[in-house]
């Protein structure tokens, strides 16, 4: 099978890119042709990883329709989204294949992202994103 797996971040450090690294490892080493798609610029030589090893489109160093068009011709069988905060790139991706869409964080069902409250104690939150949460953003330390 061939997956696209998308970020918007090329050598971020943190938990999005280790997570891609283990997945694209594991799906690699299970037969499948995987290549990666990123907004940002890809430069292997910033990172010594899988995803270097790998062929990718990238939409600042190619142009988005040049890169969705590269990752066309390679006719993927589904797009596996992580990051991707850019919603003219996620509607290209979706125009190649199916899309599973992994939210990584809280953006956009959470005023701070983090889907906690940081008073009186950390503590998650339940409240279905809407304008109260616009009232205990502050009082509550939302995502602090």
């Amino acid at each position: 099978m061939k997956i696209l797996i998308a970020n918007d971040g090329y050598a971020d450090v943190g938990g999005v890119h280790s997570y891609m690294e283990c997945v694209a490892a594991e799906l690699i080493a299970r037969g499948h042709d995987v290549r990666g798609l990123y907004y940002d610029v890809v430069d292997p030589g910033k990172v010594e990883t899988i995803l270097a090893s790998m062929e990718n489109f990238s939409v600042q160093g190619e142009g988005l329709e040049p890169a969705l068009q590269r990752a066309r011709r390679w006719k993927p069988d589904v797009c596996f989204s992580q990051n991707m905060r850019f919603v003219d790139i996620e509607q290209g991706l979706q125009s190649l294949a199916p899309t599973v869409k992994f939210m990584h964080g809280f953006n956009g069902v959470c005023i701070s992202g983090q889907k906690m409250h940081g008073f009186p104690n950390a503590t998650p939150c339940h409240r279905t994103f809407g304008p109260a949460c616009l009232a205990l953003y502050f009082p509550r330390r939302c995502g602090k």
